[in-house]
């Protein structure tokens, strides 16, 4: 990942973690909605450090898509199931994020001495006697 790559995809999980889900009643049941004001801002500005559509972010946060013989239904999640989503995308796009880092600091080249396998500096050298 390029470093600018990097950089949004962290603002995009710090982002996510300022989206306030919260529960409406739809005909007498609970659905999930994202909060209005700072908390929508949060969620738009995190969809677009993604290269996604604000609409496609918020209804994976608070939808489910369930597979009924050939079709697919949508069905509204539960607050806690939204928020739950919400922290799981958080906490994957953290992990890969940090793997693709990882990857690429273990592909570039080494500096010489910096294995820590050199002279001086670090004791464990000489005879061992004593």
């Amino acid at each position: 990942a390029t470093q600018w790559q990097a950089w949004r995809v962290l603002a995009a999980v710090l982002r996510l973690g300022n989206v306030v889900v919260s529960a409406a009643a739809d005909g007498g049941t609970e659905v999930a909605r994202v909060d209005e004001g700072e908390s929508a801002a949060s969620l738009e500005a995190a969809a677009q450090l993604l290269g996604v559509s604000h609409t496609a972010l918020s209804s994976a946060v608070t939808t489910r898509c369930l597979k009924a013989g050939g079709e697919f239904i949508q069905t509204p999640q539960t607050c806690a199931a939204a928020a739950e989503v919400r922290d799981g995308l958080a906490k994957a796009l953290y992990s890969r994020l940090f793997d693709r880092l990882v990857a690429a600091i273990n592909d570039s080249p080494q500096v010489a001495g910096s294995d820590g396998g050199g002279e001086g500096g670090g004791g464990g050298g000489g005879d061992g006697g004593g």
